[in-house]
């Protein structure tokens, strides 16, 4: 390269400059603007960036497989995934039964058990004025 005139390596160098800019302004025209996310992308952010207590909200009586029989004869619903983490009885609970969904019977009513399973999910707002009870519940289920 040393052979060659300083005016030509110059040209060479200026072109390779005009052809990375050439090739610049096509793509900024190619690319989409301000595309709006597709459904798909939304859902998945909405999943990444839902908090557990959202989870419960949107899917509490849909896609659960622990459901909670209380002793006044009312369901509560659960998953797996999210309360055995919590309490190593729930886990036990769950490696013993391939049953989906599994069923637990407990000797609390609905409001007490319902206020235990959204606390596992983050929703802390319901456990004023239930705190003994919610004790008792903890207590006996490890959590």
């Amino acid at each position: 390269m040393s052979d060659l005139p300083p005016w030509l390596v110059l040209f060479w160098i200026l072109l390779g400059i005009l052809l990375l800019m050439v090739i610049i302004i096509v793509l900024c025209i190619l690319l989409p603007k301000n595309q709006k996310p597709s459904k798909s992308d939304k859902l998945y952010n909405d999943i990444i960036n839902a908090s557990p207590s959202t989870v419960l909200e949107n899917a509490s009586k849909k896609y659960f497989d622990v459901i909670f029989c209380t002793n006044d004869s009312k369901k509560v619903f659960g998953h797996r995934c999210i309360l055995f983490t919590f309490s190593d009885i729930f886990e036990a609970f769950f490696n013993e039964s391939n049953d989906i969904p599994i069923e637990i019977e407990v000797d609390f009513p609905e409001s007490i058990v319902s206020r235990a399973i959204e606390f596992c999910y983050g929703k802390t707002d319901g456990i004023h004025g239930f705190e003994e009870e919610l004790i008792e519940f903890a207590e006996k289920y490890s959590i």
